[in-house]
């Protein structure tokens, strides 16, 4: 057999971030990262948002929300501002080129100006604790508070006199300024090194963030059967045809797949397992 054995010298990249390489990377980040970062992955693979969509929240857009059966659900709405950045686009929400559009029919109309993803409890009440103390520590600071107050406050979408204070985007960097997908690619690409998982450097097919919202559609269709339709609207995709490039399954799924399948035959079909009591010189004789 040593002389079959093949070794290939190409390492797949994976698609798609996987539970195993999920629990590697939050132990990684609990011990050498930072609250700010467990809860970006967090975000991305558990509730499958886009870094744009992550980069964009602001205080604003995460809620206790009170339901019209009185009940109450931590949420986090999705949509865009005149203030955003780029980087911090949603992708599936209407564009914005004034704040004229804020109080249209269109943008208060969800799936069309809005969306919005069901936050766990516990993820809800870290993102207020990180506000709470990063926040805090940068107004604070005299030098961050003036960058912090220049670049960091963002647009209100509703009616002002319904606040008291500034709106803010939640996730900013070490001199208070919001978190740019620049230097959150770089961090990502740290830990991706740090606990074995590839990156795509030569042709970036495979997106260092998207393989997190990837996940999030695997672990749905793997561990908990969900089907197409299903998949879509947790995906926020108005197409079901547009969820059929999440199902990319990587070789080991695959190997995985036709073990369980030829298993499943050998089980159906007993007789497969009984060769080795089947005489060929009995058979040749036949």
């Amino acid at each position: 057999y040593s002389k079959n054995e093949k070794h290939t010298c190409s390492e797949e990249v994976p698609r798609y971030i996987s539970v195993d390489e999920f629990t590697s990377i939050l132990s990684y980040v609990r011990e050498n990262g930072s609250l700010r970062d467990e809860l970006i992955i967090r975000l991305m693979y558990q509730c499958g948002l886009r870094i744009g969509e992550v980069l964009g929240l602001t205080a604003d857009d995460v809620v206790n929300e009170k339901l019209p059966d009185g009940s109450y659900s931590k949420i986090a709405y999705i949509r865009n501002r005149l203030t955003d950045a780029k980087c911090q686009h949603a992708k599936s929400c209407m564009k914005i080129v004034s704040k004229e559009q804020y109080n249209t029919p269109e943008y208060n109309t969800k799936d069309d100006g809005y969306q919005f993803v069901i936050l766990p409890d516990d993820l809800y009440d870290l993102i207020n604790t990180y506000i709470e103390e990063e926040h805090s520590a940068i107004r604070e600071n005299d030098t961050k508070a003036q960058r912090y107050y220049k670049n960091t406050i963002a647009d209100r979408t509703r009616p002002e006199n319904d606040y008291e204070d500034d709106n803010y985007y939640i996730f900013v960097n070490s001199i208070g300024t919001p978190l740019s997908v620049g230097s959150w690619n770089d961090i990502l690409r740290k830990i991706f090194s740090s606990v074995g998982i590839s990156v795509d450097i030569q042709t970036k097919e495979n997106g260092l963030n998207h393989r997190f919202r990837h996940g999030f559609a695997m672990f749905n269709i793997q561990y908990l059967n969900v089907k197409e339709v299903e998949l879509a609207r947790l995906l926020r995709h108005r197409s079901v045809n547009s969820v059929l490039i999440y199902y990319r399954p990587t070789t080991s799924d695959k190997i995985k797949l036709k073990t369980e399948f030829a298993n499943s035959l050998y089980e159906i079909i007993q007789m497969l397992r009984k060769w080795q009591n089947w005489s060929w010189k009995k058979a040749k004789k036949l």
